[in-house]
């Protein structure tokens, strides 16, 4: 609506896609012909390309600092194209890194751009696509780090353990809420319940899903 546009609430959208990678003249392309890309991966590749403020928040340099020590490094950007630089100087484009590091890359880039700072919004899509499971704690941590900032996150995911961590390791039990989007039994609405706590949603596919391997490995 008018009012909405009228707050000038910025906002960052992450699609499920991996899209910096593909950067090296895609805007300028982009311009010129008709790309098969929608809107939201055009725009990731545009924010991620914009130059960094001459300084971020202290909360997010904790954050950066994170997330270098685990990609070894940070991102930079050179004649469109991006590339992790790491501790050791090596230089390493973005299509040659696993594309977890690239996802936890990206979200580097957009922190020092400035882009999530207090009063921003957040939407990710399956931010656990492809990311090793290993790092699903620290990338709640700094999910929930960045909402202690001020930043309003929306995610969507199918994974249980995700969202179970975003859950346990909440400070307060208002900082996450979950929310389960289905169809009615005539499959023509969509239905939604919310709840604090994954058990309390009902119905829970992804639980049910999770029962049903569990039934079949205790069944061998």
């Amino acid at each position: 609506s008018e009012g909405w546009k009228g707050l000038n609430i910025q906002s960052v959208f992450i699609p499920t896609t991996e899209m910096l990678s593909h950067s090296k003249g895609f805007l300028a392309m982009n311009q010129k012909y008709n790309m098969p890309f929608d809107e939201t991966q055009i725009d990731i590749i545009v924010n991620a390309s914009l130059p960094e403020t001459r300084k971020v928040s202290q909360s997010c340099e904790i954050i950066l600092k994170e997330i270098s020590e685990v990609i070894n490094g940070k991102v930079v950007q050179e004649d469109d194209t991006f590339y992790i630089v790491k501790n050791d100087g090596r230089k390493i484009d973005f299509s040659l890194e696993a594309e977890g590091m690239r996802k936890l890359g990206l979200l580097w880039k957009l922190i020092r751009n400035g882009l999530l700072e207090k009063d921003s919004v957040l939407l990710w899509d399956e931010p656990e696509a492809n990311l090793n499971p290993e790092l699903y704690p620290l990338v709640a941590n700094i999910l929930l780090a960045l909402q202690k900032n001020g930043v309003q996150i929306f995610l969507a995911t199918h994974s249980y353990n995700f969202a179970k961590y975003l859950e346990i390791r909440r400070t307060e039990r208002e900082q996450v809420f979950i929310h389960n989007l289905y169809r009615n039994d005539s499959g023509k609405e969509i239905m939604s319940v919310s709840a604090y706590k994954m058990e309390d949603l009902e119905p829970n596919h992804i639980m049910m899903a999770d029962n049903q391997l569990l039934d079949e490995v205790y069944n061998m």
